[in-house]
């Protein structure tokens, strides 16, 4: 299953939000799956293969969307990042959150303060290069030598829905 398509079967709330007493073990095994793949892993194959880590989907979604930006967070703690996010529904409907209530982000954050105990410069690449954050700020650095992380300003992260 491709990751747009598991959220067009992801209307009803039911369906979405189920947190297993595995989740934190699924997160594990994601980071030393990505870990260990290639640097060319594809974005259909990470979801698909986080599919199968994870004991629902909705576990799944929330690691491929969460987990890169709770690394580019804990990788660069100098910037000032924002503490809400907007969540974008398929009807148009938009709802601002935070990450410190967002369960899913909390329990995904707490695995990766362990892992950046002992972090791996390749793996943080790997993971958090994959969030929109770190390429946005790895473009303003191509585009001026001069920036500094304490500069940087992001506007709320937007998670699809």
């Amino acid at each position: 299953m491709k990751f747009f398509d598991f959220l067009l079967k992801t209307k009803d709330k039911k369906s979405r939000d189920f947190i297993s007493p595995d989740f934190e073990i699924s997160i594990e095994k994601a980071i030393s799956f990505i870990e260990s793949s290639d640097t060319d892993l594809n974005e259909d194959t990470l979801f698909e293969k986080l599919c199968e880590i994870c004991k629902n989907d909705f576990e799944a979604q929330e690691i491929y969307v969460f987990l890169p930006i709770a690394f580019v967070r804990l990788a660069y703690p100098k910037i000032n990042w924002l503490e809400t996010y907007n969540e974008v529904y398929s009807n148009k409907k938009q709802t601002k959150k935070e990450f410190a209530t967002t369960k899913s982000y909390q329990i995904i954050l707490k695995i990766s303060e362990k892992y950046f105990q002992n972090p791996s410069k390749e793996t943080i690449i790997k993971i958090a290069g994959r969030s929109a954050e770190f390429h946005a700020m790895n473009q303003l650095f191509l585009d001026n030598k001069n920036a500094q992380l304490e500069d940087i300003k992001f506007t709320e992260t937007t998670v699809i829905r």
